[in-house]
């Protein structure tokens, strides 16, 4: 497993990581491209894509506010979840 930091060509990546990890049923933004387009464009964020034999199974998405790190999104797809690449 590695980690790269995310790029604005993830865009479509992350949204269909999002789509497919809330079962296409997650809030506004999940699924057109607005919330991947939010986190990648606000430079409070940092977002970094979770790879595995050069496959992107995943992302996470944090900031820094004063002195504590905020967790703000992190998905995995399905076919990953209980394989120990989350919490």
């Amino acid at each position: 497993m590695r980690f790269r930091e995310a790029t604005v060509d993830d865009k479509e990546q992350i949204t269909e990581i999002m789509t497919k990890d809330t079962n296409e049923d997650g809030p506004p933004g999940y699924n057109d491209g607005s919330l991947a387009e939010r986190f990648l464009s606000d430079s409070q964020v940092t977002t970094y894509m979770i790879v595995v034999d050069e496959t992107e199974i995943g992302f996470m998405s944090f900031s820094v506010k004063g002195i504590t790190g905020v967790l703000e999104k992190f998905c995995v797809l399905p076919v990953y979840i209980g394989r120990g690449f989350g919490f």
